[in-house]
């Protein structure tokens, strides 16, 4: 795939996807652990965490 068209259509389609899952998942933590949720969500960046 490569530096084809399919590759970067896939790479697009794919990032969609996961995001739609991680925003699914998301959602599902916040009805389960609430507002100790939402303050950690405020302090860990969603998907590429500091490496510092």
């Amino acid at each position: 795939f490569a530096g084809s068209l399919a590759g970067v259509l896939y790479s697009i389609i794919l990032a969609f996807v996961l995001s739609r899952i991680a925003d699914a998942e998301e959602m599902d933590l916040i009805a389960r652990f609430g507002q100790e949720y939402i303050r950690y969500g405020k302090k860990v960046p969603k998907l590429f965490p500091h490496a510092w």
